[in-house]
């Protein structure tokens, strides 16, 4: 057995210098052969091993899983992590980058500069309701195992952002404590090193206990945020339409020149650039809550800015365009300067994975019989600001040779003549309402 003081990387490095799996024999007219068989991306891979190497490989795999267990044992004797007194009463600053926004003395607000706190401290004063949306889906399995591996055992939400100091990969704002000489640049993520775990479950690397974006990576999909090249991208999990839906659309987004987040097809997974790079990205649970209504959201933009008023319009009519009922208050939202707060625009398309045939594979080619198309044109109906700006919308032209540009795009195949059809009926419905 291995000594629990011994380290986790090292045992790391030499569990995955080690083969996986297990040895299976196969009787071929009296003869025995010997394969290894495993699991890589959900597939059982088989290998053929000479009879004279199989011993020594059994020997290999039944090292490997002794040093599974021992990895195990180090994991869970790792010591907990310690947030201060202050951290836990919540006694401190919500800062952006190294400016403080917003003051709070045991979770109550004593100062606030409206220009450039977090919207939705400025609309609730509520520093624990704003950590606690801060944190990842604990209903993920991969989420509940990030926590043990970073030896987090207080799962109150507004704990678990504090791990992290409450910061994310999408904006730069937070949490300092009182009595902290901390700076931005001292708790802002420079590793992707949980990645794998967050992802797929895989422990793969375990630096010294630290915050890790994963721990704000939100949403019911499994995902992580992974480095590449100075950037950071956010990998997604899915089924194959769930994948195929979200890169449809964002080709077909690009088509007609709509501000779209990047997405593309790595490795079985789908993956985007972080378009809030350069500015904070504030969803719109922030500004409107749980409200999801059309109209109400549509004034509280109009009220900020026209042109991110008639983005909205668009928004909602791509949405209907490619039957994506999954349009909630956290999937989209605003644009702002990280250095005075202003609102820039709205943040480009993104999350459309329960799009297309990742909501229903039966598709309707009827849009009059549509919820989404009645819901979009109710709206329309009943409010002449929405329908004046709906109207000075330039309408995105679309053909048949477009939509099969996109396909060509896209490495996972699906029914390309029903997604054709389907396409086309709602956007001549589309049009038809536009020019009504």
């Amino acid at each position: 057995m291995y000594n629990r003081d011994m380290s986790i990387n090292k045992l790391i490095q030499e569990r995955d210098a080690l083969p996986k799996g297990y040895i299976s024999k196969k009787v071929i007219k009296g003869i025995t052969y010997f394969y290894r068989q495993y699991l890589e991306n959900g597939k059982l891979i088989s290998k053929y091993i000479p009879k004279e190497k199989a011993a020594e490989i059994a020997l290999k795999i039944k090292r490997r899983k002794e040093i599974e267990k021992a990895i195990k044992l180090a994991v869970d004797a790792r010591p907990l992590r310690k947030l201060s007194n202050r951290d836990k009463t919540l006694t401190g600053a919500i800062m952006m980058g190294d400016l403080v926004t917003a003051r709070f003395n045991n979770g109550r607000i004593t100062y606030i500069d409206e220009a450039v706190c977090p919207l939705y401290i400025k609309r609730t004063k509520d520093i624990y309701n704003f950590l606690a949306n801060r944190i990842l889906d604990l209903s993920r399995p991969n989420a509940r195992l990030l926590l043990k591996v970073l030896s987090i055992q207080n799962k109150k939400d507004e704990y678990i952002a504090l791990y992290s100091h409450g910061a994310c990969i999408s904006d730069n704002y937070w949490f300092r404590a009182t009595g902290s000489k901390q700076k931005y640049a001292d708790i802002c993520f420079d590793n992707d090193a949980y990645s794998d775990l967050a992802l797929q479950g895989k422990i793969v690397n375990l630096p010294a206990l630290s915050g890790s974006p994963e721990l704000s990576a939100i949403g019911s999909f499994e995902k992580c945020w992974k480095k590449i090249n100075g950037e950071w991208w956010m990998y997604k999990a899915g089924k194959k339409e769930e994948l195929f839906s979200e890169l449809f659309c964002f080709q077909l987004a690009k088509t007609f020149k709509m501000p779209t987040a990047i997405y593309e097809y790595s490795d079985g997974f789908i993956r985007t650039k972080n378009f809030a790079d350069k500015l904070n990205f504030e969803p719109m649970f922030s500004l409107a809550g749980d409200n999801e209504e059309y109209g109400f959201v549509f004034k509280l933009l109009y009220d900020i800015d026209r042109e991110i008023a008639r983005s909205f319009i668009a928004l909602l009519w791509f949405d209907c365009l490619v039957f994506n009922p999954d349009r909630h208050n956290q999937n989209y939202g605003l644009l702002r300067d990280k250095n005075t707060g202003k609102i820039i625009s709205l943040a480009p398309n993104f999350d459309n994975n329960l799009a297309l045939i990742a909501y229903s594979k039966k598709l309707s080619h009827d849009p009059k019989t549509d919820s989404l198309i009645r819901l979009f044109s109710t709206f329309l109906s009943k409010n002449d600001v929405a329908m004046k700006l709906f109207k000075e919308f330039s309408m995105p032209f679309l053909n048949e040779d477009m939509v099969k540009s996109c396909f060509q795009e896209i490495p996972i195949k699906e029914n390309e003549s029903e997604i054709m059809e389907f396409i086309m009926s709602r956007y001549r419905y589309l049009v038809a309402l536009y020019n009504s």
